[in-house]
Parts: structure tokens; C-alpha cells; sequence
């Protein structure tokens, strides 16, 4: 796939989800407590995004055996 198909496509999801988020917000969220809520939100979705990736690769080198290129070409474990 070309890289600026692959952008478009990410930048379409990524904006898609956020005015979901948004207008969702705006019909349950009370007015008073709007700006708390989107904050938390983000927050909550950005810690979710930071810990997914280590996540992921420690369960592709745990459960599934999956080993690096690098450490079957030098026979070193690069992180253990």
C-alpha cells in the first residue's frame, strides 16, 4: 500500500473517532463538568496508546516465542 494511502486512511480513522468522541460527550456531558471530562478522556486514551505497544511486544516474545532479528544474528538479548 502506498504511504500516502496509508496516511490518509490513518488521519480519516483518527479524525472519524474524535468527532464521535466529541459529539458523544456533548449530548451526555453535562456543560459544567464538559471541559473535565474531554481532559480525562484524553488522558485516559493516551495512557491506553503509551502502555499498548511494550504490551504488545512483550506478549509476542512471552506467549509467542517471537524473537528479534537482531538478537538471531548476534546471539544477544537486547532486552532482558
Amino acid at each position: 500500500m502506498p504511504l500516502s494511502k496509508q496516511f490518509s486512511n490513518s488521519a480519516t480513522c483518527l479524525l472519524v473517532s474524535n468527532l464521535v468522541n466529541l459529539h458523544t460527550h456533548a449530548q451526555i456531558v453535562p456543560e459544567a463538568v464538559r471541559t473535565s471530562v474531554y481532559a480525562f478522556d484524553k488522558c485516559i486514551t493516551g495512557a491506553i496508546g503509551a502502555l499498548s505497544t511494550p504490551l504488545a511486544g512483550v506478549l509476542a516474545q512471552k506467549l509467542f516465542g517471537f524473537t528479534s532479528l537482531s538478537h538471531k544474528h548476534t546471539g544477544t538479548l537486547l532486552a532482558e
